[in-house]
């Protein structure tokens, strides 16, 4: 179902995106030439998908197997709390913010000595915490966040970040800060484009259409620092965007599931 507006996904999120989008369960492995196959169908080269799975190999993000259909990958013991954090936001049960405690937490970290890797899953897990950037290293959430369990299993030392938590006092008012650091406009833009994209779409029937659904809507979720509702306008987009994407992923995964059968996870081939 691609359409001529789409674009390549990136190739280490869509490649990521078969295991944490629901197609498998924990504890199954997708082979290695479904998810090239996959890869390809959503614009990439042989090459580039090839590379893309051997490159997040040695990042530490999936393990190889070796099964009796041939090469095979799951999610790295290591990584799997990012992958449940995709998982836990593509759900959007905390889409708007209505229970602010009138709190914020700012969170600086300091000169951590991180490769390009490391600092990905570093702004990767704010981001599913629901932090946004402000400047340089400095990032924002609403309410009273501990960040041991957000950094934590990235095995950095706490003492490397500062979290302040801040009162919704002037100049720390919600609307105030909002302005001033968060851009309300790019984030309601990337919900009416999703929207755009996906409201009049039909059904869901690969598995290919089913990861560029998928990682559509976490690319669109992951930017929205779940700001308090009463920061919002009141056509807010997230709330339709949601149940767009709820509408197709419900019977999408089915179909999906179906289309591959047995042939994407190592093991179920009959």
């Amino acid at each position: 179902m691609t359409t001529a507006d789409d674009e390549p996904l990136p190739a280490r999120a869509a490649a990521m995106a078969l295991f944490g989008s629901g197609l498998i369960r924990r504890d199954e492995a997708v082979l290695a030439s479904r998810a090239r196959a996959i890869l390809m169908s959503l614009g990439h080269t042989a090459a580039v998908a090839r590379m893309t799975l051997e490159r997040l190999e040695d990042a530490g993000r999936l393990t190889r197997i070796e099964s009796p259909e041939g090469r095979a990958y799951t999610v790295a013991p290591a990584h799997r709390a990012v992958v449940d954090d995709a998982e836990r936001d593509a759900r959007g049960d905390d889409l708007v913010n209505t229970s602010w405690d009138g709190r914020w937490t700012l969170v600086r970290l300091g000169g951590l000595p991180l490769t390009r890797d490391q600092w990905r899953d570093v702004r990767s897990r704010l981001r599913f915490a629901h932090f946004a950037p402000v400047r340089n290293r400095v990032w924002l959430a609403c309410g009273a966040h501990d960040l041991r369990p957000v950094l934590g299993p990235l095995g950095l030392d706490p003492a490397a970040w500062t979290a302040l938590v801040v009162t919704g006092r002037p100049p720390t008012h919600p609307r105030g800060l909002a302005d001033r650091y968060l851009d309300i406009d790019a984030t309601a833009a990337r919900y009416r484009r999703f929207l755009d994209r996906w409201t009049d779409a039909p059904e869901i029937a690969t598995a290919a259409d089913y990861v560029r659904l998928h990682l559509g809507w976490i690319m669109t979720v992951r930017q929205d620092p779940r700001l308090p509702v009463e920061t919002l306008p009141a056509d807010w987009p997230a709330r339709p965007a949601l149940a767009v994407f709820r509408r197709l992923a419900d019977t999408g995964l089915v179909a999906a599931r179906a289309d591959e059968a047995a042939s994407l996870v190592a093991g179920r081939a009959s």
